[in-house]
Formats: structure tokens, C-alpha cells, sequence
């Protein structure tokens, strides 16, 4: 018979980073990008929730477009999953604040009558 490859691959991808250093933002789907193991996918997550995916290019980079966001501070993290399906751990987390609120329309008083 002919024999065949077989590669067994239980090792965790590294640990991906957040490269998006945005503290505050008024766009309620932020983008995040970072970098993890090439060919990886890459998960955001606020929690536990998923954010949105997206696979490392070649160079590891990634950019993931999250899904919408009410006004509100989010701790935000990454997870790569390698393609054996084996996770790695959570990236440092980014703490994001969207406010998509104006600021209210400011008002002009005076105490004093003007006069030519």
C-alpha cells in the first residue's frame, strides 16, 4: 500500500496582539487589527461574545471589522485558531469606548445689554 503523511499538530498558535490602540471612537463597528499566526483565524471578543473573525494574511496580519456596537467601554480580545483547530490564549485586552453621542448644542447668554 502506499504510505501516507501524517503530521499531528497539538500545539497552540501564539498568542495574537491588538495593534489598534483606540481608546475612544464615535464608529460603532470599529475596526481591530493585529497580528497572530499566519493563516490563522482570528476571533474579537468582548467577554465570552464573538465580535467577528477574520483569517492572518501570510505576513500574520489581521483586520476584523466588528459587529455592531451599542455606546458603551468594552474590553476587548483576540483567540487564533490554528488550522489543526487548536486555540490559543487571549491576547492582552484593548479597552474601547464607543460614543456615537453629540455633545448637546451649546448655548450663548449674557448678563449685560450690548450698545453701540
Amino acid at each position: 500500500s502506499t504510505a501516507l503523511a501524517l503530521t499531528i499538530d497539538t500545539a497552540a498558535p501564539s498568542t495574537p496582539s491588538i495593534s489598534t490602540t483606540t481608546a475612544l471612537t464615535n464608529d460603532s463597528t470599529p475596526d481591530i487589527a493585529g497580528t497572530a499566526e499566519a493563516g490563522s483565524t482570528v476571533t474579537l471578543f468582548s467577554g465570552d461574545t464573538s465580535l467577528g473573525t477574520a483569517t492572518a494574511d501570510a505576513n500574520g496580519d489581521f483586520s476584523i471589522t466588528s459587529s455592531q456596537l451599542a455606546d458603551n467601554s468594552y474590553t476587548l480580545t483576540v483567540k487564533a485558531t490554528d488550522a489543526a483547530g487548536n486555540p490559543s490564549s487571549a491576547s492582552t485586552a484593548l479597552a474601547l469606548t464607543i460614543d456615537t453621542t453629540a455633545p448637546s448644542t451649546p448655548s450663548i447668554s449674557t448678563t449685560t445689554d450690548l450698545t453701540n
